[in-house]
């Protein structure tokens, strides 16, 4: 799930003409586990946000940030492992709206930048969500 997703925001426009994706910036990975019945209760997902961060790398086209103050947008991803199929939101937000959201999901899809196309639908892997993205970059 996770090379998928990025595979689609490297190749998607972005929607918003006031937030430009180039090449080089900077990208703080937030990772949560979630669960379907509270989705208000998340923590954090070291695993899934290792295999994020694995598949930026790899990619080369943006550079990890270590904390949100340096980032250029956050790539959020939220799994709920606990119904019986692994359902996923995904999200790029500026660093700013982030904080704003203060872990509110409906705030963070809505100051999206960018969103998985595959929100609660069924996903074979926890990789997917990289995967998707594609360059969402002006150069």
């Amino acid at each position: 799930m996770i090379p998928m997703m990025l595979a689609l925001l490297l190749q998607q426009a972005p929607p918003s003409p006031a937030f430009k994706f180039t090449k080089e910036q900077k990208v703080y990975v937030v990772a949560v586990d979630a669960d379907s019945r509270n989705i208000s209760v998340t923590k954090a997902d070291l695993e899934l946000e290792r295999l994020a961060k694995t598949q930026f790398k790899k990619r080369k086209v943006f550079r990890l940030a270590n904390t949100i103050r340096e980032a250029d947008f956050v790539f959020f991803v939220m799994l709920d492992t606990s119904s019986s199929r692994t359902d996923e939101i995904a999200v790029v937000i500026t660093p700013s709206a982030y904080l704003a959201a203060n872990g509110n999901i409906e705030a963070l899809r809505n100051a999206a930048l960018w969103q998985s196309d595959n929100h609660f639908k069924n996903v074979a892997s926890e990789a997917s969500a990289v995967t998707q993205i594609r360059p969402m970059m002006v150069t």
